[in-house]
């Protein structure tokens, strides 16, 4: 109880605002953050801005001198940190992809680079790796930074089934595994975890309907 009314007071000293934010002042208001222990899946179709949103909170995140995790599927590290620096300085994905600036924006380029270089981000590029990985690496890098702030996996259809599925185990049942493992990885380490789901042509998650029950929020 103690602990419960704590938590309730400190929201009231920061607008409200408790958890992970966006840094996008209308969903943070909406929102309200994303507090720990609880699942946030962002969804949208291919090219839809799924990974944009989510750099976008693991940059505020670590602006605030907490740790955040990438576990990606679908992007390298080079171009999860080209998001990056595109939001920090304020710049063009087309300058960056093409690798022409002026004089300012090159700048710019640099400074923001050494800012995020001194951030608290890591990342995880591991195509392979099953959702037990996740969870056993989630758990290390807590034991390693107890104030860990976020965990992003990007994105859910194409973490790998787990080692011990079923080899008659449909694909709609493996990520509904993956996504039950997810949830209960958020409780384990009472951590918010923002979870990236495909769409289909209807506008409906791929592969499973389990996604948007075992998340706390949908987007």
């Amino acid at each position: 109880m103690a602990e419960t009314l704590e938590q309730i007071e400190q929201r009231g000293g920061n607008e409200g605002l408790s958890g992970v934010l966006f840094g996008l002042r209308s969903l943070d208001n909406e929102l309200g953050g994303i507090r720990p222990g609880n699942v946030c899946v962002v969804a949208s179709p291919t090219s839809g801005g799924k990974s944009a949103l989510a750099a976008q909170a693991v940059l505020e995140t670590a602006r605030r001198s907490r740790p955040a995790a990438i576990f990606s599927y679908e992007m390298s590290s080079t171009e999860i940190i080209e998001r990056m620096l595109a939001f920090e300085g304020s710049l063009s994905m087309r300058a960056i992809r093409f690798g022409r600036f002026s004089k300012p924006d090159l700048d710019a380029l640099h400074q923001s680079a050494e800012t995020i270089s001194s951030y608290p981000i890591y990342i995880d590029e591991d195509f392979s790796a099953d959702v037990d990985r996740i969870a056993n690496r989630c758990r290390q890098l807590k034991l390693r930074r107890a104030d860990l702030g976020l965990v992003v996996v990007d994105y859910l259809q194409l973490v790998p089934p787990r080692a011990s599925s079923s080899r008659n185990a449909t694909r709609e049942r493996e990520v509904a595994d993956i996504s039950r493992k997810i949830k209960l990885l958020a409780l384990e380490l009472r951590l918010p975890i923002m979870a990236l789901s495909q769409l289909n042509e209807e506008g409906r998650m791929r592969e499973s309907r389990s996604i948007s029950q075992d998340a706390n929020i949908v987007l």
